[in-house]
Order: C-alpha cells, then structure tokens, then sequence
C-alpha cells in the first residue's frame, strides 16, 4: 500500500494548506483586478499551469471555472497516465476530489433537512440512526451540529482509513464503532477535523433513504445535476477514466504512485472521482444556478438548502475560518468564499465559491512527493542543520486557487505596518492537535520523527512559523504574511490548556505549544541512544576474566537488548514499498502493530527482570555495572515507548 505512506504523515500534511508554500508563479496582485472573464481566466490558467508543470509541480491538472451561471473555462495540463502520451480531459478524466466529498455529503444532509426528515441540526446523531449508536462525549448527546463542524471532540485516527479487502459501506454496528476514534476534549470546545463524524453523518444518510451512499449520491445529486463521469468509489476497484499519477522526485523523474481505495464504510467522507467539468455542474448548483436556464429549469438546491449549507456555525476564533456544514467560510478583498479542499495520495483538490460574484473555480492535481526513508531519517536525527533536496511537487490544489484569487480579487488583506514587536512569548515548539492521543497509532509521532510538529519563532518584525515569514502582528495575536497571499495565522494563550496555541490560515484544526522535552524527535534520539548504551553493556558482561554474573541475568540482558533491537525491524521493513507496519495499520491490519506492542512488553520486562538481578548480582563491579546499565536503558526505552501508548494494551480496533 503506498496510500497510508502520505496518510502516515497527513497530520502535517494538511499544513501544506495553509503555510505559504506557494509556486514561483504566484506573483503580487495587481492594482486593478481584471475582469473574471473566460479571456483573462484562460490566460492566466495557461501562465500558471502551463509553468508549473514545466517545473515538475504535477504530472497532470485539471481546471474549471464557473462564471454568472456558465461553464466559462475547462482545460487539463499534463498526462492524463503519467507514463504514456495522452493528455488530461477536462471532460473525462476522472480525479480523486478526496475531502471534497464531504460537502456531497452535507449536501445531502441539507436536502434532508429541507424535506422534514430531519427536524434540527442540533438534533443528536442518534436520533437519525437505525442500528448504531454514537456514545454521548462526557453525558453530552453528539449533535448533527457537532458532526458537520468538527467539533464533537473525536482524536484523529487513520487506522482502516484504507483497505485492501472487500467491507461493506453500512458494516455492523461493532465493526463501524472499530473506527471510531476516542473523544479527548468537550463537545463544542475546538474545531479539530474529523473524518470519522462525516462518515457517521454518510450512515444517517443510508439510514434514512434506504439507499447506499453510492446509490443516494448518484439519485440526489449526480443524476440531477448530470455529472455522468462522477461516482462514488464505494468498492475497492480503479475506475477505468482515472488519471494515474505520479511520485515525483527531487530531480524531477517521475515513479508509480500505486492505486489505495478509501475503506468504503468511510466513502462518505473522501471517496468521489469526478471531472472538471462536472465538478463545474456541482459549484454552478452550490451558487444556486439553473443547469438549464433556457428550459425554465429551476435550481437542483434551493435557496433554504444552500443559506443553510453555507452559513457559519463553528470557528476556532471569531476572526479564523469558518466552519458551515462542512464548508470552510473566508473572505478574499472582502469578499466571502466557501470552499473545501481533499487530500488522497496522488491526488490533491481544491474548490472555491465566490458567491458574491456568482463564481466558482476547481482545481485537482496529480502528484505526489516521495516519502521519508531511512537515509533521510538518519540524516534528520545526525544532520538537523542540513536541507535534503525536496520534491518539485505540490501537494494542494490551494496553492493555486490562492493565485487566482489573488489574480481576480487583489489583495487579499492589508499588510499591517512593518513594527518592532516582541513575541518572544510565542515563540516555541508546536504540535497539532488533530492526531492520535489515546492509541498505540501515536507512535507515528516517533516513526515519522515528529513530523507533527513546528517551530515558531520570534524576530523584531513578527514571527517565522515553520520558517516562512515574517508574519508581521495585526493585533490581538493576529499575524499577517508578508507574501501576496496575505495568509493570517492566530497565536493565542489558551487558558483552558495553559499554553500558547496556534490557529493556522486555515483554521480548521489547531497546534499546541508544547515543552521541550515533548518534542518526539529527542524521544527518538533519547530512545536510539539508550539502545546503543545497552548494545555496548550487553558486550561488556561477555569480556574479561571477572566473575561471570549469573546465566538469568545474561539471559534477561540478551532479551532486553534483542527486544529493544527488534522494535527498528518492526517499525521500518516494508517502509520503501508502502507496507510498513503503521501503513499496514491505516489499511486496517493490526498484526504487525500488535507484534511491535508485544516486543515492547518482553522489553519492559526483561529489562526490569535484568535490574533486579543486576542489584542482587555478586559478579565483579564492571559487570554490575554492565548489567544496570542494560536494565536502565531497557526501561529509559519503555518509558518513552509508554508516552505514545505502547505499553499497555491499546491496539486500535
């Protein structure tokens, strides 16, 4: 599986939305906007997209946009099969749209409201639910509200995110709650984004039509709005119109980037593969256009459903994104946009109503990045100061839609004045909070060395976040990008954690500051340099003519130090071939995760077995000392293994 390779480090991935990680093509807005016409859309899709792939950022594209009820602007760049001529059809080749089909789903939970066969959002789920219940989060009943804004409380989990064999969409009751993440904050408390939620909502939908996702998909918005290349993947098959995307190098040369299905009990949260041009036909019914104005048509979503689905319900802050059903809610020059971005690996999309104009663009992208290896994490962990050559590729359709709107609506927000400010408060090592917190998934943390984490610092013209910058202050922990995106990041002291926390530009998850000593990348250091101190003991029990300590003790020591060798094994193989053991767990296997907890175990005991003996034992000094000394470092190892939930039983599933 290579899909759960990109998953694995996901919780950084979607940072990429809203750091400023921007193509060289994005330049300042102009003075004057030009009209949003299908002439000056096509030219600058042809300068952006036509340079972009030059420099390798995908292997294919595909771009809509929709304009005063009409298609005005489809085109694909690139290969439609990375690894034969062909190019992209905006009409055909299909995308995988990843996230974007939440808004599908929202849709479609909006239609329900509409009809009466749902009375309140803030109903509880489980009043819509025939065979499964969702377990209230500290005695309060998770709400509708709760799901469509990410705020019930869930941690992350990408555990069976994937599969690779067959499963039902609606599966038992207990083997759909297997995905449900643990609650670790208040209902209500932050936005913190959720797949599960929206696959709960997906299971209301089936519930209350009698139909499969698929089928009410395709019966109340595909069929209707005449997107015949759209469908929702609810199998493990490769539809025959998707595109094939590539993993691009740093040199630029391309390799596979292997076909994963979505596990379809969760297709409702990221499952659709459409085109561009039919995605035209679903953002022209979210603006409340006729398809066919010339027939006295009417809207396929009536105005109800869409002030519903577009209204603000949540934030993280009054002045962060918004969060409506589903829909993320900014303003670009003034102008609010509704959008919704989706991430699977190889591919990355990206949509943006602008309601005010009767506007619309969708942009996908094939590409992908190659993940870390072994190399580049040894070199990580000795070599931090050093920049390993980083893929070409972009990993959000954002990026680009940034630079439309930046084209087409100018400036984003005012810069504020460039002022010495002291920040220093801020400033610190970050982990965000949408990630495993109750699971033995968290070692991730520690396989992708602390991946999830980033460094906020303090200058005299604001802060560097993850070394972008300057963020110049606008006020009220309010930071301005000083970059033609205008991106605002928010640092504020949360009293309710007790620490600074991070609401990035796309606010829909947050970032904690944490000490230094949580950072994941010195457990790493901590956890190796302690296993090669118990390697070297292990050798000094066996040299020299002292008395010899007693054969339990040397066989305690051998299994402490064979236990805490084998953790790297069980960790790693596979990793260069997307069948590592936390990839094999995003596809919903336990063994190799259960292996890895196991050795874990026989670590912690062996190693404590080790210190009593070393304590009793009436061998010489030096190979006392040699003794403690595997014992000490087997437990160092077990304690920092026990902070991601390794000790102890607590396998996802």
């Amino acid at each position: 599986m290579n899909a759960p390779r990109h998953l694995a480090t996901s919780r950084c991935l979607l940072t990429i939305l809203l750091l400023p990680a921007l193509p060289p093509a994005i330049a300042a807005a102009p003075a004057a906007p030009p009209a949003l016409d299908a002439a000056n859309v096509a030219a600058w899709a042809d300068e952006t997209f036509t340079q972009a792939l030059a420099q390798h950022q995908f292997s294919g594209a595909t771009v809509s946009v929709v304009k005063d009820g009409a298609l005005i602007f489809s085109k694909g760049y690139g290969r439609a099969d990375y690894s034969r001529p062909g190019p992209v059809d905006p009409a055909r080749t299909q995308f995988r749209i990843g996230s974007i089909t939440k808004t599908f789903t929202a849709t479609m939970i909006a239609q329900l409201v509409d009809e009466g066969r749902i009375a309140s959002l803030d109903d509880p789920a489980n009043t819509y639910l025939r065979d499964y219940r969702l377990p209230d989060n500290g005695g309060v009943p998770i709400t509708l509200r709760h799901l469509l804004t990410h705020t019930a409380g869930f941690e992350d989990q990408f555990f069976f995110i994937g599969a690779d064999s067959p499963i039902s969409t609606h599966p038992p009751a207990r083997v759909f709650d297997s995905l449900r993440p643990a609650y670790v904050r208040p209902a209500g408390a932050r936005v913190e984004y959720s797949n599960f939620g929206v696959a709960v909502l997906g299971r209301i939908v089936e519930d209350l039509t009698g139909l499969g996702i698929a089928q009410a998909m395709q019966q109340r918005l595909f069929g209707p709005l005449g997107m015949s290349h759209t469908l929702l993947m609810d199998d493990l098959g490769e539809p025959a119109a998707l595109g094939r995307p590539a993993t691009i190098l740093p040199d630029g040369s391309y390799r596979p980037t292997q076909f994963t299905a979505i596990s379809p009990p969760i297709a409702a949260a990221g499952s659709i593969a459409t085109t561009a041009d039919d995605m035209a036909r679903y953002m022209l019914a979210q603006l409340g256009e006729s398809l066919d104005p010339t027939a006295g048509q009417a809207p396929v979503l009536n105005r109800a459903v869409l002030e519903r689905l577009h209204t603000r319900l949540a934030g993280n802050a009054p002045d962060a994104t918004g969060l409506a059903m589903v829909f993320f809610l900014d303003d670009w020059a003034g102008t609010q946009t509704v959008a919704h971005g989706g991430n699977w690996t190889g591919f990355h999309s990206w949509m943006t109503l602008i309601p005010a104009q009767r506007a619309g663009i969708f942009v996908s992208l094939m590409s992908e990045a190659p993940g870390p290896t072994v190399g580049s994490d040894l070199r990580k962990l000795v070599l931090p100061w050093t920049t390993p050559s980083a893929s070409p590729a972009v990993l959000s359709g954002n990026v680009y839609v940034k630079s439309f709107l930046t084209r087409f609506l100018g400036e984003r927000r005012a810069l504020p004045d460039a002022t010495r400010s002291d920040n220093h408060a801020l400033a610190g090592r970050y982990r965000f909070d949408r990630r495993p917190f109750t699971t033995a998934e968290a070692v991730g943390d520690l396989v992708y060395l602390g991946a999830g984490t980033l460094a906020i610092s303090a200058t005299p013209a604001g802060l560097e976040i993850a070394g972008a910058g300057p963020w110049r202050p606008a006020g009220n922990g309010a930071f301005v990008l000083d970059a033609p995106t205008r991106d605002r990041a928010i640092v504020r002291e949360d009293p309710r954690v007790g620490a600074p926390v991070l609401i990035p530009d796309l606010g829909i998850y947050t970032a904690t500051r944490i000490g230094w000593y949580q950072h994941p990348l010195l457990h790493v250091r901590m956890a190796l340099a302690a296993l090669l101190i118990g390697c070297i003991a292990l050798g000094l029990l066996h040299r020299g003519r002292a008395r010899p300590v007693p054969r339990i003790a040397r066989l305690l020591a051998w299994i402490t130090v064979i236990a805490g060798v084998s953790l790297l094994p069980l960790a790693l193989y596979g990793r260069a071939d997307g069948a590592s053991m936390l990839e094999a767990l995003y596809a919903g296997h336990t063994g190799r995760l259960i292996a890895f907890v196991v050795a874990a175990h026989v670590l912690l005991i062996a190693a404590l077995g080790t210190l009593a003996v070393s304590l009793m034992s009436r061998g010489g000094a030096r190979r006392s000392r040699a003794l403690l000394a595997v014992g000490v470092c087997g437990v160092a190892i077990s304690a920092i293994l026990a902070v991601y939930n390794v000790i102890g039983w607590h396998v996802p599933g």
